[in-house]
Protein backbone atom coordinates (compact mmCIF):
# COMPACT_ATOMS: atom_id res chain seq x y z
CA UNK A 1 0.00 0.00 0.00
CA UNK A 2 1.06 3.69 -0.92
CA UNK A 3 0.75 6.47 1.74
CA UNK A 4 1.50 10.33 1.13
CA UNK A 5 3.86 11.46 4.44
CA UNK A 6 4.55 15.05 5.63
CA UNK A 7 8.49 15.44 6.04
CA UNK A 8 9.65 16.09 9.81
CA UNK A 9 12.34 18.59 9.02
CA UNK A 10 10.82 22.37 8.67
CA UNK A 11 12.24 25.29 7.22
CA UNK A 12 13.60 28.07 9.28
CA UNK A 13 15.83 30.89 9.53
CA UNK A 14 18.83 28.40 10.95
CA UNK A 15 18.41 26.06 8.10
CA UNK A 16 19.72 28.35 5.68
CA UNK A 17 22.54 29.97 5.00
CA UNK A 18 23.62 32.97 7.76
CA UNK A 19 25.60 34.70 4.61
CA UNK A 20 23.22 34.49 1.53
CA UNK A 21 21.52 32.24 -0.21
CA UNK A 22 23.45 29.02 -2.01
CA UNK A 23 22.58 26.55 -4.14
CA UNK A 24 22.26 24.02 -0.64
CA UNK A 25 19.87 26.37 0.53
CA UNK A 26 17.81 26.62 -2.71
CA UNK A 27 17.80 22.59 -2.67
CA UNK A 28 16.38 22.60 0.73
CA UNK A 29 13.97 25.20 0.17
CA UNK A 30 12.99 23.10 -3.17
CA UNK A 31 12.56 19.51 -0.54
CA UNK A 32 10.29 21.68 1.96
CA UNK A 33 7.79 23.07 -0.68
CA UNK A 34 7.64 20.05 -2.99
CA UNK A 35 6.04 18.24 -0.17
CA UNK A 36 2.85 20.60 -0.34
CA UNK A 37 2.92 20.64 -3.83
CA UNK A 38 3.67 16.80 -4.88
CA UNK A 39 3.84 15.32 -1.25
CA UNK A 40 6.07 12.01 -0.65
CA UNK A 41 4.20 8.37 -1.36
CA UNK A 42 5.94 5.76 -0.11
CA UNK A 43 5.36 1.79 -0.27
CA UNK A 44 4.62 1.20 3.83
CA UNK A 45 4.16 -2.20 5.61
CA UNK A 46 1.02 -1.67 8.02
CA UNK A 47 0.15 -4.16 10.81
CA UNK A 48 -3.86 -3.48 10.85
CA UNK A 49 -5.61 -3.20 14.00
CA UNK A 50 -7.89 -5.96 15.17
CA UNK A 51 -11.47 -5.75 13.73
CA UNK A 52 -14.94 -6.90 15.76
CA UNK A 53 -18.35 -6.40 14.21
CA UNK A 54 -21.57 -7.47 15.56
CA UNK A 55 -24.90 -8.13 14.13
CA UNK A 56 -27.74 -9.17 15.72
CA UNK A 57 -31.58 -9.23 13.58
CA UNK A 58 -35.45 -9.84 14.32
CA UNK A 59 -37.03 -11.73 11.54
CA UNK A 60 -40.60 -11.52 11.32
CA UNK A 61 -42.45 -13.89 9.21
CA UNK A 62 -45.87 -13.01 7.27
CA UNK A 63 -47.41 -16.23 6.24
CA UNK A 64 -45.63 -18.60 4.27
CA UNK A 65 -44.28 -15.85 1.53
CA UNK A 66 -43.47 -12.88 3.13
CA UNK A 67 -40.37 -12.03 5.32
CA UNK A 68 -39.06 -8.63 7.50
CA UNK A 69 -35.92 -8.18 9.22
CA UNK A 70 -34.51 -5.28 11.57
CA UNK A 71 -31.64 -5.16 12.71
CA UNK A 72 -28.48 -3.60 14.49
CA UNK A 73 -24.73 -3.87 12.64
CA UNK A 74 -21.56 -3.22 14.84
CA UNK A 75 -18.33 -2.51 13.25
CA UNK A 76 -14.89 -1.62 15.96
CA UNK A 77 -11.33 -1.52 14.16
CA UNK A 78 -8.23 -0.84 16.20
CA UNK A 79 -5.65 1.85 15.14
CA UNK A 80 -3.13 0.68 13.01
CA UNK A 81 0.55 0.57 12.99
CA UNK A 82 2.83 1.34 10.09
CA UNK A 83 5.71 -0.92 10.78
CA UNK A 84 8.28 -0.12 7.83
CA UNK A 85 9.11 2.05 4.84
CA UNK A 86 9.89 -0.69 1.73
CA UNK A 87 12.80 0.08 -1.20
CA UNK A 88 12.96 3.54 0.67
CA UNK A 89 15.99 5.99 1.18
CA UNK A 90 14.47 7.65 3.69
CA UNK A 91 13.53 6.17 7.80
CA UNK A 92 10.38 6.67 9.33
CA UNK A 93 12.04 8.52 11.92
CA UNK A 94 12.42 11.30 9.26
CA UNK A 95 8.64 11.44 8.51
CA UNK A 96 5.39 12.50 10.30
CA UNK A 97 3.98 8.83 10.59
CA UNK A 98 1.29 9.66 13.26
CA UNK A 99 -0.86 11.96 10.32
CA UNK A 100 -0.56 9.14 8.14
CA UNK A 101 -1.83 6.11 10.35
CA UNK A 102 -5.26 4.92 10.22
CA UNK A 103 -7.03 5.96 14.10
CA UNK A 104 -9.27 3.38 15.77
CA UNK A 105 -12.97 3.58 14.14
CA UNK A 106 -16.07 2.30 15.46
CA UNK A 107 -19.74 2.54 13.33
CA UNK A 108 -23.10 1.72 14.26
CA UNK A 109 -25.44 0.90 11.46
CA UNK A 110 -29.17 0.13 11.45
CA UNK A 111 -30.83 -2.48 8.53
CA UNK A 112 -34.21 -3.59 7.63
CA UNK A 113 -34.97 -5.74 4.58
CA UNK A 114 -38.23 -7.24 3.08
CA UNK A 115 -38.10 -10.11 1.39
CA UNK A 116 -40.52 -12.97 -0.70
CA UNK A 117 -40.30 -16.37 -0.51
CA UNK A 118 -41.04 -18.62 -2.91
CA UNK A 119 -40.86 -22.71 -2.25
CA UNK A 120 -40.53 -25.05 -5.04
CA UNK A 121 -39.36 -28.63 -4.17
CA UNK A 122 -35.98 -28.76 -4.53
CA UNK A 123 -35.59 -25.18 -3.54
CA UNK A 124 -36.74 -22.19 -2.44
CA UNK A 125 -36.04 -18.88 -4.44
CA UNK A 126 -36.70 -15.53 -2.44
CA UNK A 127 -36.56 -11.64 -3.89
CA UNK A 128 -36.98 -8.69 -1.81
CA UNK A 129 -34.96 -5.20 -1.22
CA UNK A 130 -33.51 -3.57 1.83
CA UNK A 131 -30.91 -1.08 3.52
CA UNK A 132 -28.78 0.21 6.39
CA UNK A 133 -28.00 3.64 7.42
CA UNK A 134 -25.02 4.72 9.76
CA UNK A 135 -26.45 5.91 13.42
CA UNK A 136 -23.22 6.86 14.91
CA UNK A 137 -19.66 6.60 14.06
CA UNK A 138 -16.49 8.08 15.10
CA UNK A 139 -15.15 10.85 12.91
CA UNK A 140 -12.84 9.27 10.89
CA UNK A 141 -15.42 6.47 9.03
CA UNK A 142 -18.13 7.71 6.87
CA UNK A 143 -21.61 8.60 7.52
CA UNK A 144 -23.49 5.89 4.83
CA UNK A 145 -26.23 4.22 4.17
CA UNK A 146 -26.89 1.44 1.39
CA UNK A 147 -30.33 -0.11 -0.57
CA UNK A 148 -29.98 -3.18 -2.43
CA UNK A 149 -32.26 -5.62 -4.44
CA UNK A 150 -31.26 -9.11 -3.57
CA UNK A 151 -32.36 -12.46 -5.26
CA UNK A 152 -31.65 -15.83 -3.33
CA UNK A 153 -32.01 -19.35 -3.29
CA UNK A 154 -32.05 -22.01 -0.54
CA UNK A 155 -31.57 -25.83 -1.48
Amino acid sequence: ERRLFMHKKKLTLDSLNPTGVDIQDVATIYQYLQQYIVPSGFKVAIEPGGVFNAISSLDFKFGQNVKYALGYDFYSQEAEKIVNLKHATISLDDLVVEKTEQDSVRQHKLYTELMFLKPFKRMDVSMGTGGDITVASTSNIGHDWTVYVKCASSF
